[in-house]
């Protein structure tokens, strides 16, 4: 008889991305990229990784909520490169982050 208090929510917010062993306009020393990742409220539905323009394979582990790139998909990356990544939320909020690195 009684259906109790109901709260309504409305996820705005696109989902984050925050780099673990490196850093913007950095040096990277490793071959494998680390970058946690997540939303507030609805989970993040889809990831897709571009080196130079370039599509690269990304592993996600749910557990630690990390994003993971093996930089030795992409032969011969010397010098100066450009990793973009497009993530969305479960709602549709979308986020593109830029990151210029050096290797």
């Amino acid at each position: 008889r009684v259906f109790g208090n109901f709260i309504v929510k409305c996820d705005t917010s696109a989902p984050y991305v925050k780099p673990i062993n490196f850093k913007q306009g950095g040096r990277v020393t490793s071959n494998v990229l680390r970058m946690t990742m997540g939303d507030n409220l609805s989970g993040v539905r889809e990831d897709r990784c571009f080196i130079n323009g370039q599509w690269v394979l990304s592993e996600f582990d749910g557990k630690g909520a990390t994003l993971t790139i093996k930089l030795r998909q992409v032969p011969d990356l010397q010098g100066p490169f450009e990793l973009r990544i497009f993530l969305t939320d479960c709602c549709g909020n979308q986020r593109e982050v830029v990151y210029n690195l050096k290797k």
